[in-house]
């Protein structure tokens, strides 16, 4: 029990010092990227068969989640039993800092804001168009900061609080279990003919994992701030007010609690192949995002993981202390 309760937030404390510092790694055989082309196969294999929409995409989310779960659980006790303590805590971290995507998340932002201070538009919409799902095209200045913005807000839970959470709770076992729930509803989760139905699993897995992750995010989101020098007050408030704002029941605390932050209004217009849609405003008494904001949203997004470090850090040492 003493070994547990330091291993998980020494763990976790290593991962995110990896993940800040280091980033994340491009190659092929990355894991997320082996579990992206897991899912996408799996997908092509079931709508092969003869089960209905919904049992397919179900079949789908159960298998994924137990083989990287699994896989993940396997190589920990492996590593423990193996080189016990020392070991076990490398292990775990570097699983959970493999599920990990702050430091990248960031980068996407910032390349998106280099593009626009040069002025380049287009150059501007094609690095946005690698980390959103909507049109952008015809996208302008404004259009394309506050997409990213609400990019980096979203998934500010997805790619950073829920992973370290539930590393910090069950290890690379829960780290990656919410990273599968993440992939499968980024790429199957999609409200339209072809994934309205088996997609339902992935996007409801999701839903359960981040739920409590979203709502520990407006604090966060709220603490970081005050360490940039944003407008802590405003995160907390616009946070609470606008946190349901969303057809997602997680989708809006991280972006109520960095509109609040930045005094940048989201929400609005956006478009799917062609189909526009009007989603609810986000801070709407506030002003529409420019390139500067879209820096801090940046600045926001690393200070938010420094907190989590802090608090990692601080869990670590206080397991210690009591061992």
């Amino acid at each position: 029990m003493t070994a547990w309760l330091l291993a998980r937030p020494l763990a976790l404390t290593i991962a995110l010092t990896l993940d800040l510092a280091l980033g994340d790694p491009h190659y092929r055989l990355h894991p997320v990227r082996l579990l992206g082309d897991t899912i996408a196969t799996g997908e092509r294999v079931l709508r092969r068969t003869r089960f209905s929409d919904r049992a397919a995409g179900t079949m789908l989310a159960a298998s994924t989640l137990v083989l990287a779960a699994g896989s993940a659980l396997a190589l920990s006790m492996l590593a423990w039993r193996i080189g016990g303590l020392v070991a076990g805590v490398a292990v775990d971290a570097v699983l959970t800092y493999f599920a990990l995507a702050g430091r990248a998340l960031a980068d996407e932002g910032r390349r998106v804001r280099e593009r626009l201070e040069a002025d380049d538009l287009p150059g501007a919409r094609a690095a946005l168009a690698g980390v959103v799902g909507r049109d952008t095209a015809d996208l302008d200045e404004s259009q394309i900061s506050r997409a990213a913005i609400e990019t980096l807000a979203e998934n500010s839970v997805d790619a950073l609080v829920a992973t370290a959470l539930w590393g910090l709770l069950l290890g690379p076992t829960g780290a990656w279990a919410h990273k599968v729930a993440s992939t499968l509803d980024s790429m199957v989760g999609y409200r339209n003919e072809r994934y309205e139905r088996f997609g339902t699993a992935g996007a409801k897995l999701d839903d359960l994992l981040a739920w409590v992750p979203a709502r520990i995010a407006i604090p966060l989101v709220t603490l970081a701030a005050a360490t940039v020098r944003l407008d802590w007050r405003g995160a907390w408030s616009t946070g609470v007010r606008d946190r349901l704002r969303h057809t997602s029941p997680n989708s809006a605390h991280g972006e109520a609690a960095f509109a609040g932050a930045l005094g940048v209004q989201l929400g609005g217009v956006v478009s799917y192949s062609g189909v526009a849609s009007e989603r609810p405003a986000i801070g709407a008494e506030f002003i529409a995002p420019s390139a500067s904001d879209l820096r801090a949203a940046g600045r926001l997004l690393v200070a938010v993981e420094t907190v989590i470090l802090v608090c990692a850090a601080i869990a670590a040492l206080a397991a210690l202390a009591l061992a």
